[in-house]
């Protein structure tokens, strides 16, 4: 930016001063579902599946090789609990519409709260190499049951069971529910 003028001597002055300009983003996420709802919970037992629609409102296409999804829990604190990354293989045409879907697995993560900030970024180039970049949250609940543990490892000692032999069986546990449990 340059701004010129003169100063009370009538003297010309000119100053400068750099300008950062922030493109809009023209990727659009859009009809967000967790589990088949649009104010679906999580689960802790099965995978998780979060759809969305991811919408190209520019005029140029976007690139295949550089459109990226990230889908992050984060927890109250924003820090990461868990992230998947994905990449597009199609190039994203002018006005063109698709379903996204990405899996979160959090069978092996401890999720002591109830509700976490679920956070899609998409980054893509256009054809002229303009990055666009747009970030989607969505607070998500967890669905707890009172009485919900699930088994999250079991190891045999021996993998090769015969009559005379004889094996430990080892379960890890874990609760998931609301309640806790004794013995």
């Amino acid at each position: 930016l340059r701004v010129s003028g003169k100063n009370q001597n009538s003297d010309l002055v000119s100053k400068e001063a750099n300008v950062k300009v922030q493109l809009k983003s023209f990727l659009k996420v859009s009809n967000v579902e967790v589990n088949g709802d649009d104010d679906g919970e999580l689960s802790l037992s099965d995978a998780n599946k979060v759809k969305f629609g991811l919408k190209n409102e520019h005029t140029k296409d976007m690139k295949a090789d550089s459109i990226k999804v990230t889908v992050t829990l984060l927890d109250d604190k924003n820090d990461e609990v868990v992230s998947e990354d994905l990449d597009l293989p199609d190039k994203l045409a002018n006005g063109e519409d698709v379903e996204v879907t990405v899996e979160l697995d959090l069978k092996n993560e401890d999720l002591d709260d109830n509700e976490y900030t679920l956070e899609i970024t998409v980054e893509g180039k256009d054809t002229d190499s303009n990055t666009h970049k747009t970030t989607y949250t969505q607070t998500v609940k967890v669905d707890r049951s009172d009485e919900e543990v699930s088994i999250s490892r079991a190891d045999l000692t021996n993998s090769k069971l015969l009559c005379v032999s004889k094996t430990a069986l080892y379960v890890t546990l874990k609760n998931n529910g609301d309640k806790d449990f004794d013995n």
